[in-house]
């Protein structure tokens, strides 16, 4: 049997309670020569008999420990058979055309596009943008774009983006691996930055497909993988290393005081001030791995500044988009701060064998 065109690798770390609807959305997609692996990261709870059970066409790897979201999906792009690789959350839905649009932009892309996102909704209020690729703040900040939006259908086009968040990534695998895949010392947060950020110094380009959609329960899988304090010291400290693996020399000694400032230092003053004794550890735990671990960190930028193509100013003016208004859109009210702060905040809650969980 020839091998498959797509590999769906998803990473699961106790995701029961989202198994049922990703898998079923699968099921239901137009595009049809994929295989499915679950990736499982010693799960504590019955994902994997669960699978096993209703869901026989999915291959699981089982790994012995939680090797996080980058070593997890690593392991299942060196078990993949396909010549695309979509890394999917287990926490979404895909709309039933969404790999067919995926798979057809990839395919009909100029050689230097390497991968291409979905559009991304909320699964709770999907009327809502969370994410439609990301833009760039004073050159150390990026967000998701177009986030708490309303969704007129106004977004048609593909666009050619610096990166967006990752509940859904298609890309080429050969370029994958090329690139490096994830750097699974991050283990879980900012690998989309990162990984984005690698690409596009290396000579990639990402797209937007907007007409591929998938409706995401943001940040569920983080607040069951972390405790809030432990999801701080991820994000922060893999900040640093998207910065210090990634910039051009010149660019490090200018960007990184601020922005070593605005996440580390300021947030350590901040716990002292407030005698939050917790986060300071976290903080001084981020300086102390940073130092300590510099040698590792140090290795992995001299492989990729020495395959750098592309220098930071033309990345940074090459993907730079223009804001959107979210207050008007063709002189329409298209936003609302109290529908996108219930969109972050609203509890999830799902029903598995008529038992309710919630995730606060």
């Amino acid at each position: 049997m020839k091998n498959p065109e797509l590999s769906i690798i998803i990473t699961n770390w106790n995701g029961r309670i989202h198994l049922s609807e990703c898998f079923e959305s699968l099921r239901k997609q137009t595009f049809r020569d994929y295989e499915i692996l679950m990736v499982d990261n010693n799960s504590q709870d019955d994902s994997i008999e669960y699978t096993k059970d209703n869901f026989p066409e999915v291959k699981i790897i089982q790994s012995e420990m939680n090797r996080g979201y980058c070593g997890g999906n690593n392991l299942g792009c060196e078990s993949s058979k396909g010549k695309f690789i979509l890394f999917l959350n287990n926490d979404t839905v895909l709309h039933e055309d969404c790999l067919d649009e995926l798979v057809k932009t990839l395919k009909s892309a100029d050689g230097e596009i390497i991968g291409v996102f979905p559009k991304v909704k909320y699964y709770k209020n999907p009327q809502m943008i969370n994410a439609i690729g990301v833009v760039w703040h004073k050159r150390i900040h990026w967000r998701d774009h177009r986030v708490g939006t309303f969704d007129f259908g106004q977004h048609k086009n593909t666009e050619v983006v610096f990166g967006s968040i990752f509940p859904a990534l298609l890309i080429k695998k050969k370029e994958f691996i090329a690139i490096g895949m994830f750097d699974e010392s991050f283990f879980a947060q900012c690998e989309d930055f990162d990984l984005c950020y690698r690409a596009n110094i290396l000579g990639y380009r990402f797209l937007i497909q907007p007409k591929a959609e998938i409706l995401h329960k943001y940040r569920a899988t983080s607040k069951e993988l972390f405790r809030p304090h432990w999801h701080h010291y991820f994000f922060v400290r893999n900040y640093m290393l998207v910065f210090l693996k990634n910039y051009e020399m010149r660019n490090l000694l200018k960007h990184l005081p601020y922005a070593f400032y605005r996440y580390v230092i300021k947030g350590l003053m901040q716990s002292v001030k407030r005698f939050d004794y917790k986060f300071l550890f976290i903080y001084l735990r981020i300086i102390i791995y940073l130092i300590l671990k510099s040698p590792h960190w140090m290795k992995r930028r001299k492989q990729i500044q020495s395959k750098r193509v592309i220098d930071d100013v033309k990345l940074w003016k090459d993907t730079q988009v223009e804001e959107f208004n979210p207050f008007n859109y063709k002189g329409r009210f298209v936003y609302s701060l109290l529908n996108l702060r219930a969109s972050l905040n609203e509890s999830l809650q799902y029903e598995v064998d008529g038992k309710l969980y919630t995730i606060k």
